[in-house]
């Protein structure tokens, strides 16, 4: 009777252990799923702080070739 007792209690603990091993899985692969969602936003952020560097470069260029360009039409307006 112990002997069916023990092989029994054996029996469930290993259903427990492979119900822990499966939970464990998805808890793995949960992680994973959030460290690439992590990883795109990351990158999503310096791809906009890039973008946005670059926008205000172009603005300050634009910017600068007006000053020039007016300064220039000033100069030959003078000249004339």
């Amino acid at each position: 009777m112990v002997a069916v007792l023990m092989v029994y209690t054996v029996l469930e603990l290993l259903e427990a252990y492979k119900a822990v091993e499966v939970v464990e899985s998805v808890v793995a692969d949960k992680v994973v799923e959030l460290l690439v969602a992590y990883k795109a936003v990351e990158l999503l952020a310096v791809y906009t702080v890039v973008g946005l560097l670059v926008a205000y470069k172009v603005v300050a260029l634009v910017t600068a070739c007006k000053v020039v360009v007016s300064e220039m039409a000033c100069t030959r307006d003078v000249l004339y």
